[in-house]
């Protein structure tokens, strides 16, 4: 789809029609990033986003307390760290 650049102040902007935002599920702002000379639009992203599935890809946390014990003391903990 073609569309024509409105000047806005000292920018320009572009009418996004509404099915494009229904589709791409856009709310009141979006993600804008510069890729191989394109402007990206995307739905905006929320803080911790996607976190959910990748905690469930890395597995239980059951074993983490051995992992902790593989990795020993070092100088921090005799002379830096104080209870």
């Amino acid at each position: 789809m073609r569309t024509k650049l409105i000047r806005m102040g000292k920018s320009r902007g572009i009418c996004i029609p509404e099915p494009f935002i229904k589709k791409c599920r856009f709310g009141n702002s979006v993600e804008l990033n510069v890729e191989n000379g394109c402007i990206v639009i995307s739905a905006e992203r929320r803080a911790r986003q996607g976190w959910d599935k990748v905690f469930r890809i890395a597995g239980s946390s059951i074993n983490d307390e051995f992992l902790l014990n593989k990795i020993g003391s070092n100088k921090f903990d005799y002379k830096e760290w104080r209870w």
